[in-house]
């Protein structure tokens, strides 16, 4: 994922910016409305929905967290994923 960096010197501000699809924020919302929660099987390329059977990647997922907006619980027997206070104040500032 490309992310750009920047400090602002006058105003004592690092910036980190992500590119923010349509399809994170697809993903973000369903997690959002799955309890906050997804699990996938596996992170096999061809796997392209969660264990709940919604069309959603691992792939962004893995890139929300890079984000801070979704973390992986590493303890889960499956690819687990948790919706961050970040994301659930992202997804409550968009309603």
């Amino acid at each position: 994922m490309k992310k750009t960096i920047e400090y602002l010197k006058g105003e004592n501000k690092l910036c980190v910016c992500f590119p923010f699809t349509e399809i994170h924020l697809r993903t973000l919302v369903i997690i959002f409305a799955n309890e906050g929660a997804v699990d996938f099987e596996n992170r096999h390329d061809t796997l392209c929905e969660d264990l709940d059977g919604n069309e959603i990647s691992w792939k962004y997922c893995d890139e929300l967290v890079e984000m801070g907006l979704l973390s992986e619980d590493e303890e889960s027997q499956f690819v687990s994923f948790d919706i961050t206070k970040y994301g659930e104040l992202l997804i409550k500032n968009m309603k």
